[in-house]
């Protein structure tokens, strides 16, 4: 058996996919499965084993591009974890043309054929749901609906871990930033007990980025810029993440490291679907400016940003303290 898996999103979203790859492993210990993402987040899964039924491939440009590949493939099931209308017709066009039975969850949709459709829930719970409903309907599986605890994703790479900390001190927008301040702070809150402790700030291109950078390099802070390929690694030689609810935290999730997690605007249920007790949040759920016109906060700035300001340096280094020292 063959299968296409696409997930045409950003890096946190291709890493959370792999949950339904691993849970369709589970069902099909025997298929292949090609996993298709946009052409740039390849670079991240390059030095990662997932052995040998599971292989990365971009999903080509063009709407013929796409079709002679899953033509030439010849594929048994079509699978599109969180459909976008451009994608969807082209595997619309396959499955009716080739005959291929493709199944989708469309996450934006208020009732449809998959279960708990509408529902705000974790993210690789909705992935999940879709994948489960879908074969249900074509496959005529009745198999009990999987749990995002029982498949959090999974990216294994070999390295020793060391006595660091990566800090994700970025973010999509500065409502979901954590104060900048406040990581310089718990910096020194930390090397005051562990002299040796080793900080990572990976830093990207962008202007956003720039900026955040620009500010560390007055507080003598150094940041790093690193390839795709090299995160992976990077996350799996710490102890700890702490930072922003970002493509990073997701990574250092699947490679096996330990997170702290700062939400602000937006609610952790939905976009931290793992296990708490190993992946701690500091969140303030007593935010009525956060749900006054949707189940989150959508702003791009905040003058007063009291979802996040409200959460103390001191009080993170007191709980990352026991896992470091």
């Amino acid at each position: 058996m063959k299968i296409l898996v696409l997930k045409n999103r950003a890096m946190g979203d291709a890493v959370m996919g792999l949950s339904s790859l691993q849970y369709l492993s589970h069902l099909y210990p025997g298929a292949e499965i090609h996993y298709y993402l946009p052409a740039w987040i390849l670079p991240l899964f390059e030095k990662v084993d997932f052995g040998a039924n599971i292989k990365i491939f971009p999903w080509p440009a063009g709407f013929w591009a796409n079709f002679k590949r899953i033509r030439t493939e010849r594929y048994d099931l079509l699978i599109e974890l969180h459909q976008r209308a451009s994608s969807a017709k082209i595997l619309n066009l396959c499955s009716w043309f080739l005959r291929i039975p493709y199944i989708f969850h469309n996450h934006h949709l208020k009732k449809g054929k998959v279960i708990h459709q509408g529902e705000t829930r974790p993210a690789i719970q909705r992935d999940l749901d879709g994948v489960w409903s879908g074969l249900k309907r074509v496959m005529s599986w009745e198999g009990d609906l999987p749990s995002y605890l029982d498949f959090a994703p999974q990216m294994k790479v070999e390295a020793a871990v060391r006595p660091r900390v990566v800090l994700g001190v970025v973010a999509s927008r500065s409502t979901k930033m954590w104060p900048l301040s406040y990581f310089k702070e718990l910096i020194e809150l930390l090397r005051k007990e562990i002299i040796d402790l080793e900080f990572i700030i990976p830093i990207s291109h962008s202007a956003m980025d720039q900026e955040v950078k620009q500010q560390l390099d007055l507080w003598g802070i150094p940041t790093v810029q690193l390839s795709l390929d090299q995160l992976p690694q990077l996350m799996r030689t710490a102890k700890l993440y702490i930072g922003n609810d970002t493509g990073l935290k997701h990574i250092a999730v699947a490679v096996g490291t330990r997170t702290f997690t700062f939400f602000g605007p937006e609610d952790p249920l939905e976009w931290h679907p793992y296990d708490r007790e190993k992946h701690l949040v500091f969140y303030n759920e007593n935010m009525p400016c956060r749900t006054r016109t949707a189940h989150f906060c959508g702003l791009n700035t905040c003058e007063e940003h009291l979802c996040l300001e409200s959460l103390s340096a001191l009080e993170v280094a007191q709980k990352a303290l026991p896992f470091l020292s």
